[in-house]
């Protein structure tokens, strides 16, 4: 069984689409969790409706507590021996559980990695290039993370381009990290970390929506700054437990480089009245990079030195790039 998750929270707009591309899947094992993370419009009654016409949906109301504690809620009660975190705006493609499920159990591994296509309903965002295609052998999830930061020089984090076993979150006592933004990134940083196999399905399988009002398009606030910091604490104190292992070093080296250049690509967009108290946030990450010797990093650590002047440089450049290539 599959236990797939949707956090939900204000979307009454898309979160049919979403249950029905759950319910329709060719894989019918499953049961579905969708968390009404204290909704104030019309989506807590939409869950109760398809409860209603499916006795594999089940529905909690709980009030709002952010969407780290809204998929925990949902882990803990889930049942299935796979768990996939499915977003309440987004959709699958109607096959995806049916070929995660047959490719984990032949590859025997404890986290199937896969793409997304990223799309829009309004034709006025902009839409960064579709990350390509490329397939990964299996192998343990630090070599994993690795080979994505060489190849493609970056990293999706999102807990739902993966699915994972059940029994291995458990072993590991994980769960999302409660009052911060940009869990995915701790959640699935550590957790690819520590599982023994991680599978690439070399497939595009979920339908990725990018919003206007989304939280990842709001004005950003120290509180941002700081959800940055406390996934690189934990990717710092991870590394603490494994400094036997130079492979697991160097792609928590690379994570700690990640979240910190996205810490300052941050801090360049904020408004200027927004920043008050950022220097100890940018102290901190500056003091975590020292640490950093298996990858250069000399780069990321100039932009935290001189910070406003990269503020007026990203201002500058960043339209110009997206003039030039779109």
């Amino acid at each position: 069984m599959v236990s797939v998750i949707i956090p939900v929270y204000n979307v009454e707009q898309y979160i049919r689409q979403c249950i029905d591309s759950a319910i329709d899947q060719t894989y019918k094992d499953i049961e579905i969790i969708l968390v009404d993370d204290g909704s104030t419009d019309n989506s807590g009654t939409i869950c109760d409706e398809y409860a209603e016409r499916d006795r594999r949906i089940k529905v909690i109301h709980k009030k709002n507590g952010g969407l780290s504690d809204a998929r925990n809620a949902g882990m803990n009660i889930a049942r299935g021996k796979y768990i996939y975190f499915l977003d309440s705006d987004d959709y699958i493609k109607k096959n995806a559980l049916e070929e995660l499920v047959s490719f984990s159990e032949k590859e025997q591994a404890e986290i199937v990695s896969f793409s997304v296509w990223m799309f829009s309903d309004d034709k006025n965002l902009y839409m960064p290039p579709q990350r390509r295609l490329i397939k990964y052998p299996s192998a343990n999830g630090a070599k994993h993370i690795i080979q994505l930061f060489k190849n493609e020089k970056r990293w999706f984090p999102g807990a739902q381009t993966s699915l994972f076993r059940a029994d291995y979150l458990k072993k590991e006592h994980l769960s999302f990290k409660k009052g911060i933004h940009y869990e995915d990134l701790l959640f699935s940083g550590i957790a690819y970390i520590r599982a023994e196999r991680v599978s690439n399905l070399c497939s595009y399988l979920y339908y990725y929506r990018q919003r206007s009002d989304s939280i990842m398009r709001k004005s950003y606030t120290i509180n941002d700054l700081r959800s940055y910091c406390e996934c690189i604490k934990g990717f710092t104190a991870e590394k603490k437990k494994c400094t036997d292992d130079p492979v697991k070093t160097e792609a928590l080296d690379r994570l700690t480089v990640f979240a910190s250049d996205r810490f300052i690509n941050t801090y360049a967009q904020m408004k200027e009245c927004d920043r008050k108290g950022a220097e100890r946030y940018i102290g901190y990450v500056l003091r975590a990079l020292s640490s950093v010797k298996s990858v250069r990093c000399e780069t990321v650590k100039i932009k935290l030195t001189f910070p406003g002047i990269y503020s007026i440089i990203r201002k500058i450049l960043l339209p110009l790039k997206r003039a030039l290539f779109g």
